[in-house]
């Protein structure tokens, strides 16, 4: 019997229990432990104990070599999971190389049967051309088709962040609609858990899927589980594949700069900003999930594309005529600041305290900050033009445009 805390049997899932002896040399081609399945699998990933050791680990399924490494949400304590494997093909023989990993574990596999929908079902393809607005997407109904639905109480959830994902499986896929019932399946059939945790996963193709289930609310004011435990305020955006040193395709990018831009024109958030967070006070309104804790997601390639997509994002939105600064967001504060235009000091005013306040010039760019309850500002020095003032309130970010005049 495995020596884990917790144990979750589903018929969705196969389960072949390892046990793989200490002592060989670690990197011996003797040390390959061989799995032949009952029925073609698509996907899988390894449970271990929390003092196994996944180094130097790989699966082999036909002509291809995935190596293995910790899923990045498992919780202390817990049994422990590798990342998911997916397989570009339904496979029926696999090869576990253990590297550093001895002892009693398990091999859990997905079905083809269960993670590949009949050909009549599957969607077609979606259309991202046109202005901004809410993209197509997938449905939950019919990705999810044939599996089980998710059972939980959902909770409401303002959105202040976009945190941007990656789901660190292989960029070899091209079977996207498998590669999410797979995710799902192996989420909630093997560790137990409610639903997905994005409220959105994007295809390489640029496919939006709808992630985790909403319930009676909006697919975007669910709240979800993909942000280091603390995720109120926050919206998750994962694209498939891993993106550490590949860079993401560029439908996918183009899909997630539309998503975004119609989220934060809905609810009245800069693409520019900085939204506070209990993980991180200078959070930015479109950040990556190593902005709130120690992880490599959503990858190097990928995060360092994000200074990039704030700005077009901001340039989608502008294109629209909508400026964000006239469009107050709800259960604002009181806010006043004047004189406007001005000349040498503002004065500001609110019935709220104000935790952070931000300065940008007229092309958007930061040029000051401040934490804390300013009531004026000097602004004799600054040069003649546009300034948007952003404060940040503890239930609203709002922002004023001001002139300066000489």
């Amino acid at each position: 019997m495995l020596a884990f805390a917790t144990q979750v049997q589903s018929q969705y899932i196969d389960h072949q229990p390892l046990v793989i002896p200490s002592g060989n040399e670690p990197f011996g081609t003797s040390q390959l432990i061989n799995v032949e399945t009952t029925r073609p699998v698509v996907a899988a990933n390894i449970r271990l104990n929390p003092e196994q050791d996944l180094t130097g680990a790989y699966l082999i399924a036909g002509l291809d070599t995935f190596l293995l490494s910790l899923d990045e949400d498992n919780e202390p304590g817990e049994p422990l999971f590798s990342s998911p494997v997916l397989f570009p093909a339904p496979v029926s023989r696999i090869s576990l190389f253990p590297g550093a990993l001895t002892g009693q574990a398990e091999l859990l596999l997905v079905p083809a049967e269960h993670a590949i929908l009949p050909e009549s079902r599957y969607p077609h393809p979606v259309d991202l051309t046109g202005n901004i607005g809410l993209p197509p997407m997938i449905d939950q109904q019919v990705w999810r088709a044939g599996l089980p639905s998710p059972n939980y109480e959902r909770i409401h959830n303002q959105v202040r962040n976009v945190i941007i994902h990656h789901t660190a499986s292989s960029n070899q896929v091209t079977d996207y609609t498998t590669a999410i019932r797979s995710i799902y399946l192996l989420h909630t059939q093997t560790r137990g858990w409610s639903d997905i945790g994005y409220n959105y996963l994007v295809a390489p193709n640029g496919v939006i899927y709808k992630g985790r289930d909403p319930g009676p609310y909006q697919q975007d004011e669910v709240l979800g589980a993909h942000f280091c435990a603390s995720n109120t305020g926050t919206l998750g955006i994962s694209i498939l594949g891993d993106y550490q040193n590949t860079p993401p395709p560029g439908l996918a990018l183009h899909a997630i700069e539309r998503l975004i831009a119609w989220k934060l024109q809905k609810d009245h958030l800069d693409p520019l900003g900085i939204t506070p967070h209990p993980l991180n006070p200078t959070l930015h309104v479109i950040s990556g999930h190593r902005d709130g804790c120690a992880t490599l997601c959503p990858g190097d390639q990928l995060y360092a594309m994000l200074p990039g997509l704030r700005n077009r994002v901001h340039q989608l939105i502008i294109h629209t005529g909508i400026d964000l600064t006239d469009h107050p967001s709800t259960n604002e504060p009181t806010l006043m600041i004047f004189p406007n235009p001005v000349r040498d000091f503002l004065t500001i005013e609110s019935d709220q305290p104000i935790r952070y306040l931000r300065i940008l010039n007229s092309t958007g760019n930061l040029i000051w900050h401040l934490t804390g309850q300013p009531t004026q500002l000097d602004v004799t020095n600054w040069i003649s033009g546009w300034y948007i003032i952003q404060v940040y309130a503890d239930n609203a970010v709002i922002s004023k445009k001001i002139l300066k005049i000489k």
